[in-house]
């Protein structure tokens, strides 16, 4: 949210081509960072609960140094390629250097907040992890708006921001892993981090980005990459506020997956709302975001409203098939579910590679929608094999077909803000009565009296 406050400031002097700059660098230069601690969020979940302190300090030391060793290992790797081959290839010459560098940096000292957030996730210290991510977006917008106005740093400035972000991220890491750090290096939770079960799928996710990035600079240009990671970040938002709904309702939906004569029926009325607050959200971007673009960032980024229609498609994409995934990670081997993501990884990499030289970030787009589709068809087919699963995703259908009509609706209309919220207020309308008809049905299931027990 600070960085939305900033960004009519900073895009005074910037353009989505700085920001793809930024977007390149940060992927490649930080790349090591993410690859070497895959595997945390799996090895903390499954044995910091239960570890004794000398355990924990066994785990965070081993963690921790593998993590560093990777990420220094990809940060020569990288330094060597970029000093032999920046002067050959276009879109690496174009990557500030002393940028590069300090995001380099940044990834030798990620794995430590990384690690940090994970126990501060597991131990339920939410408030900490919040004031810690305040601090990094107050520190990075201070920075960056310094550097830019005051050092005309330019590009930079951005870099910087980044950079600053990360020594604060250092910081609270060693409040939190104070406690556990000078423990002993064990080789069985290293092969555990390189042999659990989701390593691949979350290399295959991480790579994707990587290589998303890389075929967006080279056959769209850093003007068209930062369009299309703008938009991204109004899908990151919405993407954030209803991961805390997937972290209380989880538990949930996990113990009804494992009682086969219920049809889910928490896990609908948490979901159901939701999907029609991600609707009206959708459709009040799709028809008036490019005003609200173009206000925010002087009119520089408003070419991105186009893309915010598929993103909030992809995120009701994601928000489906719950009692499905539910049933997959409560009943089904933790291999198969894997197997299903791995598949999905897979056509999406392909995808990437096929349709980003040809369509640029529409087929980056096209590429992350089916993923998303592909595995919720699969979990679907597999979920079932273990007990009857209830459809619940009939507002989520309902969502994109008025997320589509919209998104035609703005082709027609364009700039004309009168027509725009004609249209906005008729889909919003029809939204609305939709859902009061779904939120009635509810209620009376909840109402309802439970059938009598006659007496024998």
């Amino acid at each position: 949210m600070i960085a939305l406050v900033t960004l009519p400031l900073t895009t005074r002097i910037l353009g989505p081509r700085d920001y793809g700059i930024l977007a390149l660098g940060t992927t490649l230069a930080g790349f090591g960072g993410v690859f070497g601690m895959l595997g945390t969020g799996y090895l903390i979940g499954s044995r910091w609960p239960q570890a004794r302190r000398d355990e924990r300090r066994t785990l965070a030391t081993t963690i921790l140094y593998t993590g560093t060793a990777v990420a220094l290992a990809w940060t020569a790797l990288f330094a060597i390629v970029y000093a032999a081959l920046h002067d050959r290839v276009r879109m690496l010459e174009e990557l500030p250097a002393t940028g590069l560098a300090l995001v380099l940096v940044s990834t030798l000292v990620a794995p430590p907040w990384m690690l940090a957030s994970e126990v501060l996730t597991i131990e339920g210290r939410a408030l900490f992890f919040s004031a810690v991510s305040i601090a990094q977006a107050f520190v990075t917008a201070v920075v960056t708006l310094v550097s830019l106005f005051w050092f005309d740093a330019g590009v930079l400035s951005l870099f910087l921001g980044l950079f600053a972000a990360s020594l604060i991220g250092v910081g609270a890491a060693l409040v939190v892993l104070r406690p556990y750090l000078g423990g002993r290096y064990d080789r069985e939770a290293r092969r555990a981090l390189a042999q659990h079960q989701f390593l691949h799928v979350q290399l295959l996710e991480s790579g994707q980005g990587l290589i998303e990035r890389i075929l967006l600079s080279r056959f769209a240009g850093f003007q068209d990459l930062g369009l299309y990671t703008h938009s991204q970040r109004y899908y990151g938002m919405a993407n954030s506020a209803t991961k805390a709904v997937t972290r209380g309702v989880w538990p949930t939906s996990l113990e009804e997956a494992n009682d086969t004569t219920g049809d889910f029926p928490a896990t609908g009325r948490t979901w159901r709302p939701v999907h029609v607050a991600v609707t009206a959200c959708a459709i009040l971007l799709t028809l008036l975001g490019d005003f609200v673009i173009a206000w925010l960032t002087n009119d520089k980024f408003t070419d991105a409203a186009w893309y915010l229609a598929p993103w909030f498609a992809l995120l009701l994409l994601q928000l489906s098939a719950k009692p499905e995934v539910a049933t997959a990670y409560a009943r089904a081997p933790g291999s198969s579910v894997a197997r299903l993501s791995f598949y999905a990884n897979v056509a999406a990499v392909a995808a990437t590679i096929a349709l980003v030289p040809l369509f640029g970030a529409p087929g980056a787009l096209a590429a992350l929608l089916l993923q998303s589709l592909i595995f919720r068809i699969v979990v679907r087919y597999a979920a079932r094999r273990y007990r009857r699963v209830p459809f619940q995703d009939e507002w989520m259908l309902f969502g994109i077909a008025l997320l589509a009509i919209a998104f035609l609706l703005k082709l027609a209309v364009r700039d004309d803000v009168v027509q725009s919220v004609v249209a906005l207020t008729a889909l919003e309308v029809v939204c609305l009565l939709a859902s009061f008809r779904m939120l009635r049905s509810m209620v009376r299931s909840v109402l309802r009296p439970s059938t009598p027990v006659p007496d024998v």
